[in-house]
């Protein structure tokens, strides 16, 4: 399994509760891992969007079905 992380430089101040937004982080992270294929990437990104920031977890994962 390949992580990837592409983070900017000069991101904005994060005002959160450190301990969640780590739990967060955590549970996209590891079912992104756990639903991906064997030799699957998953990627975490983090840039600024106006004055906001925006992070996103992303994978090679099949996806959920539609049905």
């Amino acid at each position: 399994m390949n992580l990837k992380s592409e983070i900017a430089n000069g991101l904005p101040l994060l005002y959160a509760d450190e301990r969640k937004l780590r739990q967060v982080l955590l549970n996209l992270l590891s079912n992104a891992v756990k639903y991906n294929r064997e030799g699957g990437a998953v990627f975490l990104d983090g840039e600024a969007a106006g004055d906001m920031l925006r992070l996103t977890v992303t994978d090679t994962g099949p996806g959920i079905p539609e049905e």
